[in-house]
Formats: C-alpha cells, sequence, structure tokens
C-alpha cells in the first residue's frame, strides 16, 4: 500500500477570510484508497511535484 501514497495540496473551493477560492490551506500524503474527506469548502489536488505549497494559490478551473 505504502507504493501506492502521493503527494496532495488542500485548497479552497469556497472563498474564506482574505484565502481566495484555490488557496492552498494544507498538503497530506494520501493512497487515494483510504477515506480522506478534507473538509467543508475544501477539495484535493494531486501534486507529486509540490507545485502547491501551502499559502499559494491553485488555478481551479473557472475561476
Amino acid at each position: 500500500m505504502a507504493d501506492n501514497v502521493q503527494a496532495y495540496a488542500v485548497y479552497r473551493t469556497l472563498a474564506f477570510a482574505d484565502q481566495p477560492i484555490g488557496y492552498v490551506v494544507n498538503r497530506v500524503l494520501w493512497n487515494g484508497q483510504s477515506e480522506y474527506i478534507p473538509g467543508a469548502g475544501l477539495e484535493l489536488v494531486s501534486d507529486p511535484a509540490n507545485a502547491y505549497p501551502i499559502g499559494s494559490v491553485y488555478q481551479v478551473n473557472g475561476t
């Protein structure tokens, strides 16, 4: 199972305070199989190259 672990960026799908949509609030290592729910107003994007560190903004389609 460890072979399937990848890095993901957790970003906002709803703006919050001074954090716009797409703002990266966390990074997680996840195998994509076990249950993981990032929370209300948050979503995951696979990011093995670490292109979206915490504090950066992921360009969400349509924003």
